[in-house]
């Protein structure tokens, strides 16, 4: 199996030692091929912009990349950033075909470090597309449209093509009649965001194509295994990977309840709503167990309604349930793999051997260091939250 591609539920294959590979990471502005010292990318699973750093040589790049090029660059420029594997016969600088790279991500330049006298070195940092709308205000709250309507309309006026989920909320029952929140101007990411966390959708932006719906990573058929194997004294070896660490969080495995206060100032009363998850400690005693194995948590946000504290409250609870066990594993570089998918580690024997999302993955390439990637996770919360919600006047 290579070493980028995974079966259903199977396990990331690495390959096989001796085998001549030559992966390593492409550059392209303006559809011009770029000659790299060094490339690094982070992808995001969490609302926020992918980044990228490259270091390249100034005097060996194609004609008319010079210092006068990068001092009066275009900042409306296109980058695209792949990874991938050099077939036979190929130059450095192409990008593979199809099938062997993998294009990581589309988006800008936002810095350009030059080194002036030797080496000659160039530094440039950007993000992915998202960073026109992180970048870019809007007054306007599409308070008549729902928000697969607002996130389409934004997607088309920026070029974007949308992948929209249909939603049937009007935007403004969101706002609650809050003045205070339809003022000002807000950047059209922080706004979709919003619309979001409402829907209790994922929104990203890549390649083009902007997605506002379900968590993918919630409908994965294939996730990547990562384990760990025995060596014959009963000790564990790396596995398929070249390390693995865990950690775990002894608060949050405790009993969670989540409080959301909030004030209607059209009926002048307290909403009141919580969340509880049961926890997995277990107390030194049934005196001590309340104090010791509840962890709780409050929110005040005013102007909810008492459904939207309700769901303010399950959206927070789940995702602190994320975070009771965290890993980062480090492996050969792998284009393949996105955040959109899940993990599942195994053979750890321990509570870890368990599905996890993907919160981000680093990747680096360089000529002496070879592709390498890390990778890290949240656990997947299990299904024994118990919601409970109130209001009070």
């Amino acid at each position: 199996m290579s070493a980028y591609t995974a079966s259903a539920s199977g396990p990331y294959t690495p390959s096989p030692a001796g085998t001549a590979r030559a992966p390593r990471g492409f550059l392209q502005i303006n559809k011009q091929n770029i000659r790299l010292m060094s490339l690094s990318t982070t992808n995001t699973s969490h609302f926020t912009p992918d980044t990228w750093t490259a270091v390249l040589n100034v005097y060996n790049q194609p004609d008319g990349w010079d210092m006068k090029k990068w001092d009066s660059y275009d900042p409306t420029s296109v980058v695209k950033v792949y990874f991938g594997l050099l077939q036979q016969g190929q130059l450095a600088t192409e990008v593979p075909t199809v099938g062997n790279s993998s294009l990581i991500l589309t988006g800008q330049v936002d810095d350009i470090v030059m080194e002036a006298g030797p080496p000659g070195t160039i530094t440039i940092t950007g993000r992915d597309q998202t960073a026109v709308l992180v970048d870019t205000k809007t007054a306007n709250h599409y308070l008549n449209m729902t928000s697969s309507e607002a996130v389409t309309s934004i997607a088309q006026q920026f070029g974007f093509t949308p992948k929209v989920t249909k939603t049937t909320t009007p935007i403004g029952k969101y706002f609650n009649n809050n003045y205070s929140a339809l003022t000002g101007s807000i950047a059209y990411w922080d706004f979709i965001i919003f619309l979001a966390q409402q829907e209790e959708f994922d929104a990203y932006l890549e390649n083009g194509v902007l997605y506002f719906g379900p968590v993918e990573a919630d409908n994965d058929p294939t996730p990547w295994v990562f384990y760990m194997q025995a060596d014959p004294s009963g000790r564990p070896t790396n596995g398929n990977v070249k390390t693995m660490q865990l950690h775990r969080s002894p608060s949050i495995s405790k009993d969670i309840t989540v409080t959301v206060i909030s004030h209607d100032s059209q009926n002048d009363r307290t909403i009141i709503a919580s969340a509880d998850r049961a926890g997995t400690y277990l107390g030194a005693s049934s005196r001590s167990r309340s104090a010791a194995t509840t962890q709780s948590y409050v929110l005040r946000k005013p102007g909810l309604t008492a459904q939207q504290a309700q769901n303010m409250a399950n959206s927070y609870l789940k995702e602190i349930s994320k975070y009771e066990r965290e890993f980062t594993i480090t492996i050969e570089g792998a284009p393949g793999l996105s955040v959109r998918k899940q993990v599942i580690i195994r053979n750890t024997d321990t509570s870890f051997d368990q599905k996890f999302y993907i919160r981000n993955i680093v990747r680096k390439w360089a000529p002496g260091s070879g592709f390498e990637m890390t990778v890290t996770g949240k656990n997947i919360p299990t299904e024994n939250e118990a919601q409970v919600s109130g209001e009070s006047a």
